[in-house]
C-alpha cells in the first residue's frame, strides 16, 4: 500500500508598514516602537513586549516617523510627523513648525480606507493497494475592513472516491457582516451555505441549505 498525502497553504495579508517611533520619559527611560494614540491625558505606546500607557506629562521628547493625526489646542486633527526638535518638551511637526509637547492634546492613527487579508489551502491524500482512494479539499477565506464595516468569505470544497466510486461531493461558503457600533462593540448577520451531494447515499439528489443567523458581540 502506498500513501501519499499532499497540503499546500497560502496566506495573503495585507497589514500597515512598520513603525520606528520612540518616546523618552523625564525619569531618562526610552522606548521604541509605536505611537498608538493620546487621549485624556494618557500616550498610548506599542512596544514589542506589549502596549504601555504613560503619562503625557511625563513624556519629553516623542518622534513618530509616519504621518499621524495631531490636534494641537483647539485645532482640528491634522496629519503630519514628529521629529526631535533637539530639546526636551518640544518637537517639530512636519508640517507644522517647532511646538511645545503640551500643546499637543491627542494623537490617532489615521485609518486606511481599506484592509485585506485572508488565505486559502488546499490537501490531498491518496491510498493505492486493495482500497484506493482519494481525497482532495479546497478551502480560503478573506476577510476586508473599512471603516466600520467588516466583510469576511470563506469557501471550502471536498471531493473524495474509494474504489473507483464517488464517495463525497459537497461544498461550504459561509459570508458574515460585521458592523461596529463602538471599538469594540458590533452586530453582527452570517449566512452559510451548504450544498451536498451525499457521502453515504451515493445516488441521493443534491441538496442546499440556507441558515440565516444575526447576533450581537465583541470582536
Amino acid at each position: 500500500m502506498r500513501r501519499l498525502s499532499f497540503i499546500a497553504t497560502l496566506t495573503l495579508i495585507c497589514t500597515a508598514p512598520v513603525h520606528a517611533d520612540e518616546v523618552r520619559l523625564a525619569n531618562g527611560d526610552r522606548l521604541t516602537g509605536t505611537a498608538v494614540t493620546l487621549a485624556g491625558g494618557t500616550l498610548t505606546f506599542a512596544t514589542p513586549y506589549g502596549d504601555v500607557r504613560l503619562p503625557w506629562a511625563q513624556v519629553t521628547r516623542l518622534v513618530v516617523t509616519d504621518p499621524i493625526l495631531v490636534t494641537v489646542g483647539t485645532a482640528l486633527p491634522t496629519a503630519t510627523t514628529l521629529l526631535d526638535a533637539g530639546a526636551d518638551g518640544r518637537a517639530t511637526l512636519q508640517p507644522g513648525g517647532v511646538i511645545p509637547l503640551g500643546d499637543i492634546v491627542a494623537l490617532a492613527r489615521p485609518q486606511p480606507a481599506l484592509v485585506i487579508d485572508g488565505g486559502a489551502g488546499a490537501g490531498l491524500t491518496t491510498t493505492e493497494g486493495n482500497t484506493e482512494v482519494n481525497n482532495l479539499r479546497l478551502d480560503g477565506d478573506v476577510v476586508a475592513r473599512a471603516g466600520e464595516n467588516r466583510y469576511s468569505g470563506n469557501a471550502a470544497v471536498t471531493r473524495a472516491r474509494g474504489s473507483g466510486v464517488e464517495t463525497a461531493r459537497n461544498w461550504t461558503i459561509g459570508l458574515k457582516y460585521d458592523r461596529f457600533v463602538s471599538p469594540r462593540l458590533f452586530v453582527n448577520a452570517n449566512t452559510i451555505l451548504i450544498a451536498d451531494a451525499g457521502i453515504s447515499i451515493l445516488t441521493g439528489p443534491a441538496e442546499a441549505r440556507l441558515k440565516p443567523d444575526t447576533t450581537y458581540g465583541l470582536p
